[in-house]
């Protein structure tokens, strides 16, 4: 028997049986026995039955594993329905866009946009479902990638602004130019997030405004805390739903009459998203008084901050700039001086039409006449229409200024250019196109370069030319149908296989520039074929072909499996031609049409024959007077020869290192700051090389670098000379 020390006790479990013969579990109690002296004289031992605790113990054991076993089981039930819906949805949406890109009657095309936004409204019901399913299995993981929350948030702005604007709604961002905007953390999670409540906002705002701001709350060395506001002004949420809003399934509306859908998921999966992320999310709101959500997000600082997008080119272009601000909206009015502060310009704002007018006359009376006038089209009384054509017939040092329209519709840039407007841009406004558009206006460009994009012409109208040679590999003959017509309608030439093995005998009779691979085919599959085409190029030491993965699984893991297996990039379906495209531009050589490709690819043609600078660019530069003075061109000159070597060598060392990420910042500063000198030839190689890095091929970039520096070396003898000339003219 074990010997007990003093103060020592145990316990231990064991059987037993009763009187009557009946087996139970107890567990015995033991504690020593002690003396005044506080020496163990003996022990006492108390037992108890515990086969009732024992068996509510198995039983809540088995009930947990079953729970288990049945939320595995139901992961995997939605994972494989996500699968199975996401098929025939390709079929359904896929089709459907091709239809409306067809001539339809009025009729035809109400019906087929109907069709269109059910699939994509059902589509966004079982990402919900999946996403759900993920979070509460614990299977979610958040990426960790090198990210520009400005470019992710602007992303998102840019996809929901037609929505708001068709509502007649303003939609606008706020983010401080000095905010560390290049972190580490995953920009699909916190756009998703962002997305629900920027959508929730609009679609229960039915006049006013969706603002979406953000700000730096935190930091430490390693860490920077960032909180977002989406403040809306629509019907409000009662305290009470406020309590439960964030539940699963759970809406401020319940009832079976609400006026809004959705499956009361969307904030409950962001609540965990940004749970995941570090941070909190949070309502404040009230019934007609609009809401604000906000919530915080972690990410991981970089070493070091690269150049903000919003100085790309040298700030001195719009030094000294006099600009009116015609704004009525006290929220667009802060976001557009906000966005205008480091340009060292010189700004006032006006409220009305009647006030712009007073200022424009008040500053030409005294000499000193505003150079430039940013217009809100949706200025009250006097519309900007009618202000511009005011401007224009007014005297001549009123008349000659430089007007850009801010307005909510692509479709207004052809009324604004009759009306007298050097420009139009889209709102919500990036911060690079309002700067890249006032410096070209300012230059005398075109309308052409200085228009906010306008509205991409109907993807009916094939473009010319062969763009590549595609091979689409997939079984269902629907999902055939809907990657041939949007591929050639993009105007690819398109290859078809049915499987793995005539993937691979088609591989092996035709050169492609990108293949299309589905996952899950009879015969062969798209996993070993992918590893049998690299096999092949690494046996044969030939070109690397992109190959994307074309996939109805949405689940992380299966991304993960297609990289594994040696394909580069993976598109769920249903896939729209915008997410197609998106995924050539990062994948397809950037070739022109067949009939252009004739002559060496590997020389731009030059502005004409011989010159290293487009003549009319630095004309046009040196026709402009800022305040009255014509220098201009020699400022822009020589800010270019000053900073323009700095970017080389940043791009240089990307290059030598292979850094993809900085190679495209690099190139892409240089190729604008080159494209406003006149430095055409310059401007698209560096164009090449920044489409090179966007493709992850750093190895083909040293070879386009090579033809860069030469063409640097060209440009800055070509400036140097152009700058002589200026400062003796000058004398």
């Amino acid at each position: 028997m074990r010997r007990l020390v003093a103060g020592e006790k145990f316990s231990y479990d064991a059987r037993a049986t009763t009187r009557s013969g009946t087996a139970i579990d107890i567990q015995v109690a033991v504690a020593p026995l002690l003396d005044d002296g506080n020496r163990c004289i003996g022990s006492i031992a108390v037992a108890r039955d515990v086969t009732q605790h024992k068996r509510s113990e198995e039983a809540l054991r088995l009930a947990r594993e079953a729970a288990e076993a049945a939320n595995h089981a139901k992961s995997s039930f939605l994972a494989r329905m996500s699968h199975e819906i996401r098929t025939p949805m390709n079929g359904v949406l896929g089709m459907t866009e091709l239809l409306l890109e067809t001539g339809l009657t009025s009729t035809q095309r109400k019906y087929a946009d109907t069709v269109q936004r059910s699939g994509r409204n059902l589509l966004g019901i079982i990402n919900d479902l999946l996403d759900f399913s993920k979070i509460e299995a614990g299977k979610l993981e958040l990426e960790n990638v090198d990210m520009d929350l400005r470019r992710t948030i602007d992303d998102i702005v840019d996809l929901l602004a037609e929505r708001a604007h068709a509502k007649g709604l303003e939609l606008a961002c706020s983010i401080p130019p000095d905010l560390p905007t290049h972190v580490r953390g995953d920009p699909l999670r916190l756009g998703q997030v962002l997305t629900n409540l920027v959508g929730n906002a609009i679609k229960f705002t039915e006049q006013g405004s969706v603002v979406i701001r953000v700000a730096s709350v935190g930091e430490t060395p390693g860490d920077v805390t960032m909180r977002f506001d989406v403040t809306d002004t629509g019907v409000g949420i009662s305290h009470d739903a406020q309590s439960r809003i964030f539940d699963e399934f759970a809406q401020a509306d319940g009832s079976t009459t609400r006026k809004h859908g959705g499956s009361g998921l969307g904030l409950a999966i962001s609540r965990q998203l940004v749970e995941m992320m570090g941070g909190t999310i949070h309502v404040e709101s009230a019934p007609g008084a609009g809401s604000k959500f906000w919530f915080s997000a972690s990410f991981e600082k970089l070493a070091a901050q690269p150049q903000a997008e919003s100085r790309a080119a040298p700030v001195g272009l719009l030094t000294g700039v006099r600009a009116l601000v015609v704004e009525s909206s006290a929220i667009n009015r802060g976001i557009l001086l906000e966005q205008m502060a480091n340009w060292e310009m010189s700004i006032r704002v006006a409220e009305t039409p009647k006030q712009a007018m007073d200022l424009l006359v008040q500053a030409a009376a005294r000499s000193v006449p505003y150079d430039l006038a940013i217009i809100d089209l949706g200025l009250p009384g006097v519309d900007a229409l009618e202000l511009a054509r005011t401007i224009r017939g007014a005297r001549a040092d009123i008349a000659k200024l430089r007007l850009v329209m801010l307005t909510r519709r692509h479709a207004d840039s052809r009324t604004a250019r009759e009306a007298g407007f050097d420009a139009c841009l889209v709102k919500p406004v990036r911060q690079t196109m309002l700067y890249e558009c006032l410096v070209n206006v300012m230059a005398g460009r075109p309308q052409e370069a200085v228009a906010a994009p306008v509205e991409s012409a109907p993807v009916s109208k094939v473009r010319t030319g062969i763009r590549g040679n595609i091979l689409v590999v997939e079984d269902n003959l629907i999902n055939q149908q809907v990657a041939l017509g949007i591929l050639q309608i993009q105007g690819y030439s398109v290859a078809v296989a049915n499987n793995g093995r005539e993937a691979l005998d088609a591989y092996a009779k035709g050169a492609f520039d990108l293949i299309l691979m589905d996952c899950h085919m009879p015969e062969m599959d798209g996993f070993e074929a992918t590893m049998e085409i690299r096999r092949r190029e690494q046996a044969s030491s030939g070109r690397r072909v992109p190959i994307v993965a074309l996939t109805a699984n949405a689940m992380a893991q299966d991304r993960e499996e297609c990289l594994n297996a040696g394909m580069d990039d993976h598109v769920a379906k249903p896939f729209s031609m915008q997410t197609m495209q998106e995924m050539l531009d990062r994948w397809m050589p950037q070739a022109a049409p067949a009939q252009q490709q004739s002559g060496d690819a590997g020389a731009p043609e030059r502005a004409q024959d011989g010159e290293i600078l487009d003549r009319e660019v630095l004309d046009q530069l040196g026709a402009l007077r800022v305040n009255g003075k014509p220098d201009l061109l020699a400022r822009t000159i020589h800010l270019y020869l000053v900073e323009s070597p700095k970017l080389m060598q940043k791009l240089k060392q990307a290059t030598l290192a292979g850094d993809a990420p900085e190679i495209v910042r690099s190139a892409h500063s240089l190729k604008s700051s080159s494209a406003n000198v006149g430095a055409t030839a310059l401007s698209r190689y560096c164009a090449d090389i920044e489409a090179c890095a966007r493709r992850a091929e750093t190895a083909e970039a040293g070879s386009i670098f090579a033809r860069i520096e030469a063409e640097h070396a060209l440009v800055q003898s070509a400036l140097n000379a152009e700058f002589e000339l200026l400062a003796v003219d000058e004398a």
